[in-house]
């Protein structure tokens, strides 16, 4: 199964049925916690031997908000995800949701092009997911993931080997290499844009 051109995803409501008979359930499965979590705040925090730059918006108890993982370009810094992103990195932040841009690779497992990221990473995202989930700063059900050009490449790794849990998927310049199986293939939403101008992965 590969990313479909939708953008129907779950339910925000715990528990809500799906929004449609297509897409995986509004109960994502999510992964464990796999040693400490860091603090779950503004800057650059470490999970495991990564350094993920988080931006943490204010939330009200009982109101969590979305979480995206956002992937840079080859060339570029976790930075570019402000730029990149623009109003919606505002919106995401004023109802109290949570950004995290991991700086650089893992270097670990297999790279799906110019060793910008590599498929250890997607350990990386999982420990986010589960230390944001642990402290229930965010809505397990709008976990989103985004990228530009080699980081658009990985978001499309990570919508499909982590479809379990993540909610859809935007694509700068991205898409998939490789012949990949969703996880949980029933509905992999996402948004795919591409362009002459990218260097690295133009469109083709």
């Amino acid at each position: 199964s590969g990313l479909s051109a939708t953008v129907s995803g779950r339910t925000s409501a715990a528990g809500a049925s799906a929004a449609n008979s297509g897409s995986v359930a509004a109960s994502p499965r999510l992964p464990s916690r796999a040693g400490d979590c860091p603090s779950l705040t503004t800057g650059v925090q470490r999970f495991g031997d990564v350094d993920v730059q988080l931006w943490a918006g204010s939330r009200g108890p009982g109101q969590p908000g979305p979480l995206l993982i956002y992937w840079h370009g080859t060339g570029s810094t976790a930075q570019e995800a402000s730029a990149m992103l623009q109003d919606a990195f505002d919106m995401i932040l004023a109802s109290g949701g949570l950004i995290a841009a991991p700086v650089a690779t893992s270097g670990r497992g297999r790279s799906p092009g110019a060793d910008t990221w590599f498929d250890g990473d997607l350990e990386v995202i999982d420990q986010i997911v589960a230390c944001a989930a642990a402290e229930q700063a965010i809505d397990p059900a709008r976990i989103y993931t985004a990228g530009c050009s080699w980081g658009a490449v990985q978001a499309g790794v990570l919508a499909l080997q982590r479809s379990e849990y993540v909610a859809a998927a935007m694509l700068n310049s991205g898409g998939t290499l490789d012949m990949l199986r969703a996880s949980e293939p029933k509905h992999v939403p996402a948004i795919i844009t591409a362009g002459f101008l990218d260097g690295f992965n133009p469109c083709a």
